[in-house]
């Protein structure tokens, strides 16, 4: 099964504010309101021609001749903003037809049966309005690892306006903005973990972040991506259960397109999921 090689993510995000990856400033902006979620699908985000979502990882715009993207071409958002790191997106026609066709059905198993539960929250809101119209210049994001087993709905995802408790693995913090609903918060180290066939995979995505933008019904969409070593993914590429271990060196050492090595060969590979996420609360935090 592949669901190992890519684990980490289903609405196209409704992107308003540009997807340059600067970091901001490092603040904690708590005086406010607070509003928390979960992710309840994740998906691949995939690419169309030279176009997806994703984010700027190496603050470098890369050409087919650049030598600090491994000679990758970058790619825009579908709004037009070059630099785009998504290099996972060029590997999805060959890995569909492998058994990694069931891994976005596979991540949503694991969602709903509370293996994977990635969530969000932002906190120091100054208005208690959520949507597109809302505007805060310093808002504190925080990226945590729910714990807890949600209950599923009849159309198969899980129910809004649950209770989780937090995993103990540290959760991450960024200061951020909201513009029109919208927030992008970057240079963020994403840790991800998850069980998967008879193997407890751990992934470290460097230079990381996510964006997010509110909508009107309470929800929030939007996409997450870093960089992966090649070393974890060769790693699990040679799993027994994968038993395409050349097929998928060669895909992966042809796609990396990050961090450079003194001989000029990337040791990352860029990667970039789709999200959407329902209102959800933490145990830790009402009492």
């Amino acid at each position: 099964m592949m669901l190992s090689l890519i684990v980490i993510a289903c609405s196209q995000p409704e992107q308003k504010i540009d997807t340059s990856t600067e970091k901001p400033p490092i603040n904690t902006c708590d005086e406010g309101f607070s509003y928390t979620y979960v992710m309840n699908n994740i998906s691949y985000a995939r690419r169309e021609d030279n176009v997806a979502w994703g984010l700027n990882v190496d603050n470098h715009v890369s050409d087919e001749n650049d030598e600090e993207g491994c000679y990758k071409e970058d790619l825009v958002d579908p709004l037009g903003n070059k630099g785009v790191d998504n290099a996972l997106s060029a590997l999805l026609p060959a890995l569909d037809m492998t058994e990694a066709a069931a891994v976005e059905g596979l991540m949503i198993d694991s969602i709903n049966n509370g293996e994977l539960l990635l969530m969000l929250k932002l906190t120091g809101i100054d208005s208690e309005m959520q949507g597109e119209s809302l505007q805060d210049d310093c808002t504190t994001l925080e990226f945590l690892h729910g714990e807890g087993s949600p209950l599923v709905g009849t159309d198969g995802a899980i129910i809004d306006g649950q209770s989780f408790s937090r995993d103990p693995y540290p959760s991450v913090f960024q200061s951020t903005a909201i513009d029109d609903g919208a927030f992008l918060a970057t240079g963020m180290e994403l840790h991800l973990e998850m069980q998967v066939l008879d193997k407890y995979l751990i992934f470290d995505m460097d230079n990381g972040g996510i964006y997010g933008q509110m909508q009107a019904d309470g929800t929030l969409t939007g996409y997450f991506g870093g960089g992966l070593d090649l070393e974890t993914l060769y790693g699990i590429a040679g799993f027994d259960e994968v038993q395409i271990t050349d097929l998928l060196n060669n895909l992966l050492s042809t796609a990396a397109d990050l961090a450079p090595d003194e001989n000029g060969e990337c040791q990352q590979m860029s990667v970039a999921f789709e999200y959407t996420a329902i209102p959800a609360h933490i145990f830790l935090d009402e009492q």
